[in-house]
């Protein structure tokens, strides 16, 4: 009988055993995963974790394509609007040559020298206000000179 009790002890340990280990793997709710000669043991509440931050990672990936995005048709829209902006600018730069290509034409035929003007523009030097008054004074002298002639000429 002793043999059946010592039978029976083993297999009441045994029985223990596995129940102590079916036990320890419900309460601590963990995954096991055997690859290989390893086992991975890794809690359900560290997975659930690590998949709400990836769904988080994934969420901010997709706000951050979104504003790139954004920010490359922002990018695109400012690139054409400068180049619309050169375009004006240099079209008014043109303008402006031209105008100053007429200016300084019609000075030269008026005699007027660039930067001239009998003494460069200082205190009693001229310049080209001063000449451009004195050209009309004396227009305007030469005018009263031949309405003189004219009214000699009709009394005589």
């Amino acid at each position: 009988m002793s043999w059946l009790s010592i039978n029976l002890n083993d297999s009441l340990n045994s029985l223990k055993g596995q129940i102590t280990t079916l036990t320890r793997e419900v309460l601590s709710e963990e995954v096991e995963d055997e690859s290989g000669d390893e086992q991975i043991v890794v809690p359900r509440d560290q997975i659930k974790a690590l998949e709400a931050q990836i769904t988080l990672q994934r969420h901010e990936l997709d706000e951050s394509r979104k504003t790139r995005l954004e920010l490359e048709e922002r990018l695109h829209a400012g690139d054409l609007h400068a180049s619309h902006q050169l375009g004006i600018l240099r079209k008014q730069l043109e303008e402006r040559e031209k105008e100053l290509q007429s200016y300084k034409s019609r000075s030269s035929e008026w005699g007027w020298d660039e930067g001239g003007g009998g003494g460069g523009g200082g205190v009693g030097g001229g310049g080209e206000e001063e000449t451009r008054t004195s050209a009309a004074a004396g227009n305007s002298r030469t005018g009263e000179a031949k309405e003189h002639q004219s009214s000699c000429v009709k009394s005589a």
